[in-house]
């Protein structure tokens, strides 16, 4: 893909109200977020539900796609409600959208299972 004139990472809370934004990097490729839990003004924030938005614009202003994914520890798969979840950092995420699964510890350049 093309490089992004600016890139800009959007935390939100569960209520939809922005607590952190940074900018990101403008290289194409993928690239890693590591977010503190702290809010706009300084302030640790509870643990919760947070999502990211990726907005990445050329330097003409057309947007670029972006797609974001999570790492986590898988901790449960429930089967309850008819369909299977697999639960990943406190989110019930469907088994379609889970890319890799790996050993913990394993490094990132093994073969992973899709």
């Amino acid at each position: 893909g093309a490089d992004a004139e600016e890139t800009t990472l959007t935390i939100r809370d569960e209520r939809g109200q922005v607590v952190a934004s940074v900018q990101g990097s403008t290289d194409a490729g993928i690239h890693e977020l590591q977010w503190d839990g702290v809010d706009l003004s300084g302030n640790q924030l509870s643990s919760g539900l947070y999502t990211l938005q990726v907005e990445a614009v050329t330097v003409d202003g057309i947007g670029i796609a972006t797609t974001s994914y999570i790492r986590g520890v898988a901790s449960e798969l429930d089967q309850s409600q008819g369909a299977a979840l697999l639960k990943v950092n406190g989110v019930s995420l469907s088994p379609q959208s889970v890319l890799s699964v790996r050993e913990p510890n394993e490094p990132e350049n093994t073969t992973s299972i899709q």
